[in-house]
C-alpha cells in the first residue's frame, strides 16, 4: 500500500507540473496573439481608428540642393506608394536640383482614410503666416476624394495646377527668414460642407519657423510625417439658424428640406419656375440688403430634362414674385432666369452647358444682378451676359429652389457648400 500511495502522489505532482506548463504556454500564447493582434489593428497607417475619420499628417519633402537628404527624414509613402493618390509633381530641369533631373521642395499634406467609405474633401487651404508680411494662403488641389483604406497626399505642383516651379515651398513664407517665426501654420479641410482647422503646432510645413535651405548652415529641409490630429468627418451638424421652407404656388405633391451633416436635401415638385407664377419649393435666409449665395448642386433627379435645381434671389413667397436664379437641369444645361416685376413673365438671362455637379452662384449689388459658375467653391468665374439690371427693394429671400417639371413627380436634389456673403 505505501507503494502505491508513492506512486499516486507522483502521478499527481506530474500532473501538477504539466498544468502549469499547460497554463505558462497559454500565458505565452495569449502575449504572442495580443502582440500580433495589436500590430495589425493599428500600423502606421491609423487604420485602428473607425470609418467616420480621417488622419491628418504634415511632412516636407526636398531633394534639391543637398540631393541626398538624412536617411529617413524625408517623407514616406511618397509618390508611388502603395493605395497612395499623389496630387502633386516635382520640377524637372531647375538649376537647383543639381544633378538630379527632378526634384522637389515643399510642404506636404498627408491623409489617411481607414475607414470603409470614401471621404470627398471639397477643398484644402494652408495659411502660410499669412498674419505677417510675405506670409501666403495656398489653395491648390481643388475637389478631391480619399478613396476607403486608402492615403492622399497633397504637394506641390498638383496636376491641373503645374507652373513649373516650386509653387509649394512652405518653408520660404517668409522667405530667407532666420528668426524663428512663432505664428502656427494652419490647415482648412472642407468635408460635407463643414470647415475643420488643423493647426500645424510642430511647425513641420515651415520647418521650424525658419527657411532651413537658406539660413547658415544650409541644411537638407525634408521631415518624416507626423501626426496632426485627426477629423471626424460624420460629425453631426445643427441646422443653420435663420433658414424656412416652404412649397410656392402650390404643387401638387408636397415639397420638402432637411439638413444634415452639411448637406442640404431639397425636394420640390410643379410644373416649373417659368411663365407668369411658378411652382417649386424654396429652402431659405433672408438676405437684408447686398450679396448673394453660393451652392455647389451635387445631385439632382431627372423627372424632366428641363427639372431645375438651383439657388434664387426672390422678392417674396409669392408664386409671381420678382426672382433672380441660376439653375441648373439633367440634360438641359444651365439657365439663368428672371422675373423683372410682380406677375410678369420668365425670360432667360444667359444659358451654357453643364449639369450636376456644379457650383452655382446669384448675387446683388443695387439693381445689378449676375450669376457665377465655378468647378471648384474657390474660383469663380462670371456667367456672360448673365449682369441684370431688375428692382428688388428691401430684404430678399436667398435660398434653394428644386421644381420637378412635372405635375406627377417630386425633384429630390442634394446641396452642399451653402453660403450666404
Amino acid at each position: 500500500m505505501p507503494g502505491y500511495f508513492t506512486r499516486k502522489a507522483s502521478n499527481l505532482m506530474q500532473q501538477f507540473h504539466l498544468f502549469r506548463r499547460f497554463r505558462l504556454a497559454m500565458v505565452l500564447l495569449a502575449s504572442t496573439l495580443s502582440v500580433v493582434t495589436m500590430y495589425h489593428a493599428a500600423p502606421s497607417r491609423a487604420a485602428a481608428l473607425s470609418g467616420t475619420t480621417l488622419s491628418v499628417y504634415f511632412g516636407y519633402a526636398e531633394d534639391k540642393e543637398t540631393n541626398t537628404p538624412v536617411p529617413g527624414t524625408f517623407p514616406s509613402p511618397w509618390a508611388g506608394a502603395p493605395n497612395v493618390a499623389f496630387l502633386g509633381g516635382p520640377v524637372v530641369g531647375q538649376t537647383a536640383c543639381g544633378a538630379l533631373p527632378q526634384c522637389y521642395d515643399a510642404g506636404a499634406i498627408r491623409l489617411d482614410n481607414p475607414g470603409p467609405s470614401a471621404v470627398t474633401v471639397s477643398n484644402v487651404t494652408v495659411d502660410m503666416h499669412s498674419a505677417i508680411p510675405g506670409g501666403k494662403v495656398f489653395s491648390l488641389w481643388g475637389s478631391f476624394t480619399v478613396p476607403a483604406g486608402q492615403s492622399v497626399i497633397l504637394t506641390e505642383d498638383p496636376p491641373g495646377n503645374n507652373p513649373g516651379y516650386d509653387n509649394f515651398d512652405t518653408s520660404g513664407y517668409p522667405a530667407n527668414n532666420c528668426t524663428p517665426v512663432t505664428v502656427q501654420p494652419t490647415v482648412k479641410l472642407t468635408i460635407n460642407g463643414v470647415v475643420s482647422t488643423i493647426v500645424d503646432s510642430h511647425h513641420v510645413l515651415d520647418t521650424g519657423g525658419i527657411d532651413v535651405g537658406y539660413c547658415k548652415p544650409k541644411r537638407n529641409e525634408s521631415i518624416q510625417w507626423q501626426a496632426a490630429g485627426t477629423l471626424d468627418v460624420n460629425a453631426p451638424i445643427p441646422p443653420p439658424p435663420g433658414w424656412n421652407g416652404a412649397d410656392i404656388g402650390n404643387p401638387p405633391l408636397p415639397g420638402s428640406d432637411s439638413y444634415a451633416n452639411g448637406v442640404w436635401t431639397v425636394a420640390g415638385s410643379g410644373r416649373d419656375i417659368g411663365g407668369t407664377a411658378d411652382q417649386f419649393h424654396l429652402a431659405w435666409q433672408t438676405l437684408p440688403g447686398d450679396g448673394g449665395i453660393s451652392a455647389r448642386v451635387v445631385t439632382e433627379a431627372n423627372t424632366n430634362s428641363r427639372a431645375r435645381a438651383g439657388v434664387m434671389l426672390r422678392q417674396s413667397t409669392d408664386p409671381g414674385a420678382p426672382f433672380y436664379a441660376m439653375l441648373v437641369t439633367p440634360q438641359r444645361g444651365i439657365f439663368v432666369l428672371r422675373r423683372a416685376t410682380q406677375g410678369g413673365g420668365v425670360s432667360t438671362v444667359a444659358s451654357l452647358p453643364g449639369t450636376t455637379p456644379i457650383f452655382v452662384q446669384v448675387s446683388r449689388s443695387g439693381n445689378t444682378y449676375t450669376a457665377a459658375m465655378s468647378n471648384d467653391g474657390v474660383t469663380w468665374t462670371v456667367v456672360p451676359g448673365s449682369s441684370s439690371t431688375m428692382t428688388m427693394p428691401g430684404a430678399v429671400l436667398a435660398g434653394l429652389a428644386v421644381t420637378s417639371h412635372t405635375l406627377t413627380q417630386v425633384n429630390t436634389a442634394t446641396f452642399d457648400q451653402v453660403a450666404l456673403h
